[in-house]
């Protein structure tokens, strides 16, 4: 990919979480504060002429505490914005490199979701990108 302009590259979208990581706010968070940054953050950029595409990280769909913990949107959330996929981790293969590294929560669903017949491919995190 070479665009010859700058690319914006978007991260964190940690919204209404408290100190401990995994603890919910209830009055913000799964508000849909998220998706509203990353259509005023999509706006923008497309205002200001200035960037040729947007790049994010879009964590798995099935494990909630992945995206609480890299601070990331599901992949699903970029792709309703029209965003495709340019990679996914481990190329969908293998597991996720973090698998044995990550906070008890997210190893508890992940254990669920290997269970439940989840591959690879579902649960690995996507490089998005939006052409503007």
């Amino acid at each position: 990919m070479s665009y010859g302009m700058p690319v914006l590259v978007l991260s964190c979208f940690h919204v209404g979480l408290l100190p401990g990581c995994f603890d919910e706010d209830p009055r913000y968070f799964r508000r849909g504060t998220g998706k509203a940054l990353l259509h005023a953050i999509i706006d923008w950029a497309r205002e200001t002429h200035e960037y040729a595409a947007i790049l994010a990280h879009g964590g798995t769909r099935i494990l909630p505490a992945y995206n609480v913990w890299m601070g990331s949107l599901p992949w699903t959330a970029y792709r309703d914005e029209g965003f495709t996929t340019v990679a996914l981790e481990e190329n969908g293969d293998r597991l996720p490199w973090w698998k044995d590294k990550v906070h008890p929560e997210l190893r508890r669903q992940l254990s669920e979701a290997l269970a439940e017949g989840h591959g690879p491919k579902e649960l690995n995190a996507r490089l998005m990108v939006l052409e503007l």
